[in-house]
């Protein structure tokens, strides 16, 4: 009777194991890589050569910290992330290290890392919503 029990047990464990299961594991899937191109705020070529989009892409950024206009640094990182960052993925930001010298002057550097969307372009004066209502304006003037 023992036997018969035990044989009854093990007979669903035994078909339960005996399943086929499909597991995903990226073939055929585009490889993603890592790229760290030496970026400047005006220069991005770098980016376009040494990465692809879809990267996870990781640069330093440094720039002059004057306490006269400390958002002006924000506004040159902003500008650089908004250019080759895909803003669906996260974006990480850390403040490195700052260094003080003079009294109104910091050197302050961050580290991003973010997944490389391509390197977008400026949108030409010509082609933004303002300057064509100033245009207008000014002919109607």
């Amino acid at each position: 009777m023992k036997k018969l029990i035990l044989i009854s047990a093990l007979i669903p464990l035994l078909v339960a194991c005996d399943t086929d299961l499909k597991v995903d594991i990226g073939k055929g899937k585009k490889d993603n890589y890592y790229c760290e191109p030496l970026l400047a705020e005006r220069k991005l070529s770098n980016a376009r050569r040494d990465c692809k989009v879809g990267d996870s892409m990781f640069f330093g950024f440094s720039s002059q910290l004057s306490t006269s206009s400390p958002t002006e640094v924000d506004r040159r990182l902003h500008s650089v992330i908004a250019r080759v960052c895909d803003y669906d993925k996260e974006i990480v930001i850390t403040e490195v290290d700052r260094i003080e010298f003079g009294v109104t002057n910091k050197l302050v550097t961050w580290d991003v890392s973010c997944v490389f969307g391509g390197v977008k372009s400026y949108r030409p004066l010509e082609e933004t919503p303002w300057y064509e209502e100033a245009q207008k304006n000014q002919e109607e003037d």
